[in-house]
């Protein structure tokens, strides 16, 4: 690791890097429900969205699932899985038009490489959980 210094500040929730070739992006997740007895065991991820710090790129996917939705995940995110149009579709019924998971995490990543200039920056991803 370089000299980069990172500092959180609490109050504002934002992120500081000294390193000019450094790209922070924000990003959150939407998942089928959570597991915490087992690690998250069974649990799949429904949409990334992502921002870099300097809001000049940005990044929404959507992925079908495997396995069934949590109704309280559900209610968290309004995300279902609708099998006559085979899409998740939101509180309103409107598709996302997801994709496969593993085209979903390659275009994640192809972000994320554009991100950092096609791999000359370094990438700092920070979550916001709750």
């Amino acid at each position: 690791m370089d000299s980069c210094a990172i500092q959180s500040g609490k109050q504002s929730g934002l992120v500081w890097c000294c390193h000019e070739m450094t790209v922070v992006v924000f990003y959150d997740l939407e998942t089928t429900g959570l597991n915490s007895r087992y690690n998250h065991d069974g649990v799949q991820i429904l949409s990334i969205g992502a921002v870099t710090a300097d809001g000049n790129q940005s990044f929404k996917n959507y992925m079908l699932p495997t396995i069934r939705i949590s109704d309280g995940a559900t209610r968290i995110h309004g995300l279902r899985y609708d099998q006559t149009v085979d899409d998740l579709v939101d509180r309103n019924g409107i598709g996302m038009k997801a994709e496969d998971k593993d085209v979903g995490l390659e275009n994640f990543m192809e972000f994320l490489w554009t991100a950092s200039d096609q791999g000359t920056s370094n990438v700092i991803l920070v979550n916001k959980s709750t």
